[in-house]
């Protein structure tokens, strides 16, 4: 079985050059963990189609939508991280991970203030891969 879709994308991003400059390794599922810093990246899957034949049978073709949520202190830094993640993630084809991406496409874009000390921008990618 191959890893989640989820931990794939975490490590695309964290061995990302630009993506690790800005955060470094600071990319967690669904929360933020006590005691982290900002800047960072937190994600989490929010739906999941997966593609069936025309005899109704699995094809293996999966889309997962992912949310990430960019948290820093300046709503500037966070749009840069956003604008990076953008450059790593949208369009890619190929190996991810164990698992093999067919696209990656924008799906949603917000900004926002999460607390009044932290900026936030909100950022849905749809991501298609082989599922087996």
């Amino acid at each position: 079985m191959t890893e989640p879709i989820e931990q794939s994308i975490r490590t695309h991003l964290i061995t990302h050059p630009e993506v690790f400059a800005l955060v470094g390794d600071r990319v967690y599922p669904g929360y933020k963990h006590q005691g982290v810093e900002s800047p960072c990246i937190l994600y989490q899957r929010v739906s999941t189609e997966r593609a069936l034949t025309h005899d109704q049978k699995p094809s293996g073709l999966t889309t997962a939508r992912i949310q990430f949520d960019v948290l820093s202190d300046t709503l500037d830094q966070a749009l840069a991280i956003a604008d990076v993640m953008r450059i790593a993630l949208v369009g890619y084809r190929g190996d991810l991970g164990e698992n093999y991406a067919q696209i990656i496409l924008p799906a949603l874009e917000m900004h926002g203030d999460r607390e009044e000390t932290t900026a936030r921008v909100i950022i849905d990618y749809s991501i298609s891969f082989t599922e087996e």
